[in-house]
Parts: C-alpha cells; structure tokens; sequence
C-alpha cells in the first residue's frame, strides 16, 4: 500500500484526484475498524465526485445502509484524518465473487451413459439437419469425456 501512496504523490495528477485517491485509500485500509461487524458485507468500490460508493453484498444490507444513511455518513467522515469530508455515499449492488467454483474441481460429469443414449434417440427425430449434426458432435465429445472418466 505504501508503494501505491508514493506512486499517487510522484504521479502528476491534478489535486482533486490526488485527494479523492488518499482518501480512498485510507477507508480502504482502515474499512474493518471504520465499519465493525458490517464490513463483512459491504465494501467500498470508488470515490466519484466527492461521493463514496460502496458494493453491498446483499440486499437486505442494502436496505440496512439506505436507511441509515446519514449516521453511516457522519460515522466514515469522522474516521477521516483529513481536512476534508466525503459530501455523499451512493450504494450498489455489488455480489461477491466467489474464488471457489460452484463445484469446486468437479472432474466427473452429471450424465450418464443411459442419459446419453437417450438423447441421442430423441436427436434423431430433429428436423433440422445442421442441429442435429451439432447435437451429434457434442454427443461424441460427450461420450469420449465419459468413457475416459469412467476408465473405458
């Protein structure tokens, strides 16, 4: 972080930029200790125009946030080691991305042999060449990726 505050004061930006930066990087830092136990569900995205603009995690925290705006506001300003203030909050929707996939390393596929045949019997009765021609192909990966999971 110390690396990125010398970069912000060795770059030529203009003094309201600079400004907004430092003061983003100080709620950043110090979010935990300036929101408590909300901080788990809220994170702050940018600073535009004087305004902070916080991801909300969930929409009942959302609703949480809008109605107490101003306390949530007097409480970041007062946090602020600086001579200035944030004169707003603006809140997003904002899911979290989870690192872990759905499924975390899922290798095996959820079709079966059986289920597969059976598909490719309906398949069959498609009017449409090109689609079933797709459908077909997709069907032969398909049936490679099973038998090799399967140790065919």
């Amino acid at each position: 972080m110390e690396l990125v505050k010398n970069l912000i004061s060795s770059l030529r930006i203009p003094p309201k930029i600079k400004k907004s930066l430092s003061i983003y990087l100080y709620i950043k830092e110090n979010w935990n200790f300036i929101m408590q136990d909300s901080a788990k569900e809220i994170e702050p995205i940018s600073i535009e125009e004087d305004s902070l603009v916080i991801g909300v995690f969930n929409h009942y925290e959302l609703q949480r946030l809008s109605f107490n705006y101003m306390e949530l506001l007097k409480k970041i300003n007062s946090s602020l080691p600086f001579s200035s203030s944030l004169k707003a909050l603006k809140f997003i929707y904002y899911p979290k991305r989870k690192k872990e996939a759905l499924f975390p390393s899922q290798k095996r596929f959820l079709l079966k042999e059986q289920d597969l045949a059976l598909l490719k019997k309906e398949c069959e009765n498609l009017l449409e060449e090109d689609l079933k021609k797709t459908f077909f192909s997709l069907f032969k990966t398909l049936s490679q990726k099973i038998h090799k999971q399967d140790g065919y």
